[in-house]
């Protein structure tokens, strides 16, 4: 009988649906949820669990996800310019082509992360964990990196001890970074 009452209200199509279908499901409601809010001029999604979901190619300017959860997610070529992931988990996250300028990234948890060709031109990475994270050709001017320091286009001195190439591309002054150094400890 009780599967004849689930059946009368549409229930028992998801017994057959496992745990991951069904949690990609939710976060599918949660990331339209979270463009709805963001075209209606909310910008504070502070603490949301939105890890693993598909946020590629959005505009989401000055959106704030600080505290929030964003393990595996996609971003990449996502506008993301202003928007704050202070305290934010983004191990394994994809911002390759992501624009980060002006991004406040303090203490984020950047673990695995790709972000080849990102734009992070005045980001602010201050004790941000970036082990393993993949920074190929990404724009990292006058960025505050982990250690505090700020790099500041065309100078040697302050690129020196981030870079192996100072050779800058010449379409988007991309230095090209070691990351072996870049994760070392600084003292």
């Amino acid at each position: 009988m009780l599967a004849q009452t689930n059946d009368a209200k549409g229930i028992s199509r998801y017994n057959s649906l496992s745990i991951i279908q069904i949690r990609a499901m939710v976060k599918n409601l949660a990331v339209n949820e979270l463009l709805e809010q963001y075209a209606a001029g909310e910008r504070d999604f502070a603490g949301m669990d939105l890890s693993f979901t598909d946020l590629s190619h959005l505009n989401l300017k000055g959106a704030n996800f600080s505290r929030a959860i964003l393990e595996g997610a996609n971003l990449s070529r996502t506008n993301l310019r202003f928007a704050n992931f202070s305290g934010t988990h983004l191990e394994g996250v994809d911002l390759t082509g992501a624009d980060l300028f002006h991004a406040k990234l303090r203490r984020a948890k950047l673990n695995d992360a790709q972000l080849v060709e990102a734009i992070l031109d005045s980001a602010d990475l201050t004790d941000a964990n970036l082990l393993g994270a993949n920074l190929s050709d990404a724009n990292l001017l006058r960025t505050k990196m982990p250690d505090g320091r700020l790099l500041v286009s065309g100078n040697s001195n302050e690129l020196s001890q981030y870079t192996t190439d100072l050779t800058l591309n010449s379409h988007n002054c991309t230095p090209r970074f070691n990351l072996l150094k870049l994760f070392m400890p600084f003292r």
